[in-house]
């Protein structure tokens, strides 16, 4: 059980890119979940950047995917009726900001 009343965030601090071809394919870094940091690794499965409307700055979007123990960061409930990974795909998406944080204007 991930319990989202006590735990309501998870937080992924990256700490390397890798390339091939000059294409993103995945970022290592850590991940918070309830509490507990673990090492992961993302694999990016598309990344594609465009201008986007009205405005036109760049914004990238990526699929990505991992895969995570549940015991790893305390959740063993119902082990092993339940299984222990657990697939994660989401999606990401991103615009460039100046460094003072503000959105980049065209």
């Amino acid at each position: 059980m991930i319990d989202v009343e006590r735990y309501p965030a998870i937080r992924f601090r990256s700490t390397r890119l890798s390339y091939a071809a000059a294409q993103l394919v995945a970022v290592d870094g850590e991940v918070t979940l309830r509490a507990v940091t673990q090492p992961v690794r993302l694999d990016v499965k598309r990344l594609r950047c465009a201008p986007a409307p009205p405005h036109g700055r760049e914004e990238c979007g990526a699929a990505i995917a991992t895969r995570i123990s549940r015991a790893a960061f305390g959740m063993t409930y119902a082990y092993p009726l339940v299984g222990d990974e657990i697939d994660l795909d989401f999606a990401v998406t991103a615009s460039r900001v100046r460094d003072g944080g503000e959105t980049e204007s065209p």
